[in-house]
């Protein structure tokens, strides 16, 4: 395998690994806080959800920002995910509530690399298709979703909760697997020319440098210099996916609680709706990418906020459980993801690429600790039934943001470049 091909691959694998990891972190270390640590209070394990959520709405952006000022985007993603794999086998280390918070904290932060730096190498290299080359990414980061969900399941099943323990010994071990893939590709990349000047197939520059357009889409607004969300887009895409991923989170964190006790469904509707989403997400998202390169990603990130509005007004007036199971197993988030990142990938440089990411994937982290949030107290306050029309509140007011903020003003942005 050459060079570019390498590296592409081992930037391609990078989510798979960061899936996993937050498949058995996310999925099972509430689990690990109640049963192997015996914490008895839900405002802790809440906590646990939220700080994480937290740290990467903080460093993302961070992560982004150094990829683009040092042009070492394959050795950061490695740090990074060498630095989450020894967490990740330190967790069980952690014998109390706070010491393991910590150490889970400590790895999102550096598993947090992932997303910005990775998003930003593909699609700088792939300035025609950008859309998909971000699809490819997250289709990767669900497929780890879906293994480290199946694999601790066995895992728990077939040795009770030191399954979680093994799965978390596992999910570092895969994550230093795709460090090594990582440093290599950047050690390839770097190899110094032959004697006589010609270059060894596929070799990069010294410093991975990102040669793709020195610019964005013309026309497109952007500060030379100041924080990256002063550009437009930026800015409207950040707002748009907090907006809609909030409602979208604020109705999964009650989800389990409104099919069994609101509706009356039985528990395994739960596992059915999210294994069918997570399947169809995996199916659909790469042909979602080549409609946001054809079609135009602005106009793929509307039609996803759309389609939540959508699906919660079936929310509401449904009352049956199956059909509201059948309602949110519909994969619109693919829409939401690589209409963000194309957007993103079309409207700024590529000096400002990791930067921008890196906002996108800190207001998905944000959105996820304010919809937890925002369900509960909604919920305490008015009851389950309100919980999916403050989803579609949301929605509809992340669809006035994008057609607002995104959609016309790239339509403003084309018409001036005419």
């Amino acid at each position: 395998m050459s060079g570019p091909s390498a590296a592409r691959a081992a930037v391609l694998f990078a989510p798979v690994a960061q899936g996993a990891i937050e498949a058995v972190v996310y999925g099972y270390g509430p689990l690990h806080l109640r049963q192997a640590l015996g914490e008895g209070s839900l405002t802790v394990v809440t906590l646990f959800m939220g700080a994480t959520a937290l740290v990467t709405f903080l460093v993302a952006g961070a992560w982004g920002r150094l990829g683009d000022r040092s042009g070492r985007t394959l050795e950061l993603m490695a740090g990074g995910l060498a630095g989450a794999g020894v967490g990740l086998y330190l967790l069980p280390a952690g014998r109390t509530s706070a010491a393991f918070i910590a150490l889970a904290v400590a790895s999102a932060g550096l598993l947090a690399a992932v997303g910005p730096l990775g998003v930003a190498w593909l699609t700088v290299r792939t300035p025609r298709q950008p859309a998909l080359e971000a699809a490819r990414f997250y289709r990767g980061r669900s497929i780890g979703w879906a293994v480290g969900s199946f694999g601790t399941s066995y895992l728990v099943r077939a040795g009770g909760i030191a399954g979680v323990t093994r799965a978390f010994w596992a999910g570092g071990g895969l994550a230093l697997v795709a460090a090594l893939t990582l440093a290599a590709a950047a050690l390839a990349g770097r190899r110094p020319a032959p004697i006589g000047g010609a270059a060894l197939p596929g070799a990069a520059p010294v410093r991975q440098r990102d040669p793709g357009p020195a610019g964005s889409e013309p026309g497109t607004p952007e500060p030379a210099a100041g924080p990256v969300w002063r550009n437009p887009f930026v800015a409207g895409v950040a707002l748009t996916v907090v907006l809609t991923a909030t409602g979208n989170e604020a109705f999964f964190a009650v989800l389990a609680t409104y099919l069994t006790e609101f509706l009356g469904g039985p528990p395994s509707l739960v596992g059915l709706s999210l294994g069918v989403a997570s399947t169809l997400g995996i199916a659909v998202i790469g042909p979602v990418g080549n409609l946001a390169d054809r079609w135009g990603p602005e106009r793929v990130l509307f039609l996803g906020t759309l389609g939540y509005f959508a699906m919660y007004a079936l929310v509401i007036l449904a009352r049956d459980p199956v059909a509201v199971t059948a309602a949110f197993a519909v994969p619109l988030y693919p829409f939401l993801s690589t209409g963000a990142t194309g957007v993103l990938a079309r409207r700024t440089s590529a000096r400002r690429r990791g930067e921008a990411i890196g906002l996108y994937e800190g207001s998905a982290a944000l959105a996820a600790t304010a919809g937890s949030l925002a369900a509960g107290l909604v919920a305490d306050a008015l009851g389950l039934p309100w919980v999916p029309v403050l989803s579609v509140s949301l929605a509809a007011a992340g669809a006035l943001a994008a057609w607002t903020r995104v959609v016309r003003a790239a339509a403003a942005v084309r018409s001036r470049s005419l």
